[in-house]
C-alpha cells in the first residue's frame, strides 16, 4: 500500500518511522525549513529530518492545485495527515484524490483544536486516546473512523504524554487498516457537541497559587516541559517543571514558603501545599529541587507571585 503522510512535528516521527519500515511511505508533505538555535539556522521539521533522501518530501507552507497534481502523481492508495499545522483544500481529501485520514491525539469530539493533550491534562481527565477520522472543511470535525482510549494516571507531564501516544500510534494504525482493507470501519459523525482546545493564552503560563494545589499541579504538568509554566522568586522567573501536592492545610499566605528541608520547599496554595520538583530559573539550566535549594537559598516566608 503506497501512503503519503502529511506532518511537521515530533508526534508524527513514530509513525513515519514505521511506515518507511514497511517500504510503504512514497510521499511526505511537510512545512519548510524554519530559523532555529541561537545562530538562527535553518533547520527543517522534525519529520523532514528523518524521513532522509530515498522518500520524495515537498516542503511548504501553503498546499495549491500544482502541489495536488504534484501528489496524485505518486499514485498514493491512502494519505494521513497528523500534526501537521497547514489548511488542506477540499480538493486534497475530494472524490478525485486519495482518502485522507487525520490521527488526532484525543477523544473526539472532546479536544478538538492544536492542544488536546495540554488541554486534556490542565482539565483533569482521566482519559485520553487517539482517534483516526476524516479529514473535513472544519478543523478536526470529520466523521470519526476509529478510536483507541487509553487511561491516564493522573501524574503525566504533557511532553510525557505525547510522546506515549506518539509510540502507540503505529500500533493503533495497523488495527485501523485491517479493519478499513476488511470493510470494517463505519464512520460516526461527531455532531456538534464538541470541546476546543485552543494554544495556551501566555498569560496563563504564570501560576496563581491562590488556585487549589490541584489546579496549579494540573497547569504546571500540562505545560511542561515547553513553555513551562512559572512564578516569580525574589524578582525573577522561575519555571516550575513538575511538583506534586501535600495535602496538608496551613493558614499562610498564598504563595508563601510554609517549610523547607534539604532537598526539598513547599509553598501555600488555595488549599493546600505544593512541592516543586524541577525547577529551571530564568537564565538557567532545568535544576531538580535540591540543586535550587542550594543554589537560591529559599526561606520560610518568602513568597512566590
Amino acid at each position: 500500500m503506497k501512503i503519503a503522510v502529511f506532518a511537521t512535528g515530533e508526534f508524527a516521527v513514530p509513525i513515519i518511522k514505521y511506515l518507511k519500515e514497511k517500504g510503504e511511505l512514497v510521499l511526505v508533505f511537510t512545512k519548510t525549513d524554519k530559523p532555529k538555535g541561537r545562530g538562527m539556522k535553518l533547520r527543517p521539521t522534525p519529520v523532514a529530518e528523518i524521513v532522509g533522501d530515498d522518500i520524495p518530501v515537498v516542503k511548504a507552507d501553503k498546499l495549491n492545485r500544482r502541489l495536488f497534481e504534484e501528489y496524485l502523481s505518486h499514485g498514493v492508495d491512502m494519505a494521513l495527515v497528523i500534526d501537521y499545522g497547514i489548511y488542506i483544500p477540499s480538493y486534497f481529501y475530494g472524490d478525485d484524490a486519495p482518502f485522507m485520514v487525520n490521527i488526532h491525539p484525543s477523544l473526539l469530539p472532546r479536544w478538538r483544536g492544536p492542544a488536546p493533550i495540554q488541554w486534556t491534562i490542565y482539565s483533569g481527565d482521566t482519559k485520553t486516546g487517539i482517534t483516526f477520522h476524516k479529514v473535513a472543511k472544519e478543523i478536526d470535525a470529520g466523521d470519526i473512523l476509529y478510536q483507541v482510549e487509553y487511561s491516564l494516571t493522573g501524574r503525566e507531564k504533557a511532553t510525557q504524554l505525547e510522546e506515549i501516544l506518539a509510540y502507540k500510534v503505529p500500533h493503533v494504525w495497523d488495527e485501523f487498516l485491517s479493519l478499513y482493507k476488511n470493510g470494517k470501519i463505519e464512520p460516526i459523525p461527531q455532531g456538534d457537541d464538541y470541546t476546543y482546545a485552543p494554544m495556551f493564552d501566555k498569560a496563563m503560563f504564570h501560576i496563581d497559587f491562590h488556585k487549589s494545589c490541584d489546579a496549579v499541579d494540573r497547569l504546571v504538568r500540562s505545560l511542561a516541559d515547553v513553555p513551562g509554566a512559572y512564578g516569580i522568586f525574589r524578582g525573577k522567573r522561575v519555571k516550575i517543571l513538575y511538583g506534586e501536592c501535600q495535602s496538608e492545610r496551613a493558614s499562610e499566605e498564598a504563595g508563601s514558603v510554609v517549610w523547607i528541608d534539604k532537598d526539598k520547599f513547599g509553598i501555600q496554595t488555595g488549599d493546600g501545599v505544593y512541592v516543586p520538583l524541577e525547577l529551571k530559573p530564568e537564565g538557567k539550566k532545568v535544576m531538580s529541587v535540591a540543586d535550587f535549594i542550594r543554589g537560591y537559598k529559599p526561606e520560610v516566608g518568602d513568597i512566590w507571585y
